[in-house]
């Protein structure tokens, strides 16, 4: 499932403490329904700080705690970062001591002719031979790791969070308007779904709705901003929206107040997804 949310999320709120609580709150929403990518798109309200406020705080908050001192540097951007909640997602939550089985989130320290080293969270870098699974790996690059064996040390290395069988997070990126997002995953057999007080109730369409889920490999959910909708944002750039999307849904029938917040329409939008993914 793929998110696709104006840069201008952030445009309303005044600070940046409250923006990195806003954060905080968006990736631990995205965690709880298995988001698999946060796309981050321009819009006309959108300002390029408020792209590197999202950029800095999402990086920060999806790296391991244990290697947070190794890989994020200090940044005035991240200096209220010690309110956020720990997402508590399979790659963050370790013990202090290797368990067989278990996988771990590393960063490559250090490479020589012969061996490894990986910074995986303990005292010291683990150091593991080099072998034909090795080769490619570079210093600096972030690696998965599963312990095989605890004595000796047997682990295998995984490049990719795809060869993991656990949730562990999501990706993040950056597009440059909202047509660059559909045009790179509508391609790839993606349900586009795009939310709006002014399109069908979910009510009326979840059948419909759950029989094309089916056919589909992937989701992409389109949300807009706090001063202009998907209509609005479409319009901008001389775009129909019922042209490119397959759904454009309400998923509040009545809503109390004038707009609902990128914030508080994720988790609603997200859990009926989830509960239609799941019949």
């Amino acid at each position: 499932m793929i998110v696709a949310v104006p840069g201008s999320t952030l445009s309303i709120i005044p600070s940046l403490r409250e923006k990195t609580l806003t954060l905080g709150k968006i990736a631990r929403i995205l965690s709880i329904f298995r988001v698999d990518k946060l796309i981050v798109y321009y819009d006309s309200d959108t300002s390029k700080r408020d792209v590197r406020i999202f950029k800095e705080i999402i990086d920060y908050i999806l790296t391991p705690p244990y290697l947070r001192k190794t890989i994020i540097k200090k940044k005035p951007l991240l200096r209220y970062v010690g309110v956020l909640n720990p997402l508590q997602i399979p790659s963050h939550v370790v013990q202090p001591e290797l368990r067989q089985g278990e996988y771990r989130e590393g960063i490559i320290t250090r490479i020589s002719d012969k061996s490894v080293h990986i910074d995986i969270g303990l005292k010291k870098p683990i150091i593991v031979r080099k072998d034909t699974g090795h080769y490619n790996l570079r210093k600096g690059e972030k690696v998965v790791v599963f312990i095989e064996k605890i004595k000796p040390l047997k682990i295998s290395i995984k490049k990719s969070k795809n060869e993991v069988d656990v949730y562990w997070g999501f990706d993040f990126e950056v597009s440059k308007n909202i047509l660059d997002v559909l045009t790179k995953y509508k391609r790839n057999n993606s349900l586009v779904i795009a939310t709006s007080k002014y399109g069908k109730y979910i009510g009326e369409i979840k059948d419909t709705l759950l029989s094309t889920i089916k056919n589909k490999d992937n989701i992409l959910i389109l949300f807009g901003g706090p001063y202009k909708g998907l209509y609005d944002i479409f319009s901008d750039i001389g775009l129909n929206l019922e042209d490119h999307v397959d759904y454009t849904i309400n998923f509040v029938k009545k809503q109390g107040t004038k707009t609902i917040r990128t914030e508080e329409a994720l988790p609603i939008v997200l859990s009926i997804i989830d509960f239609l993914l799941e019949q």
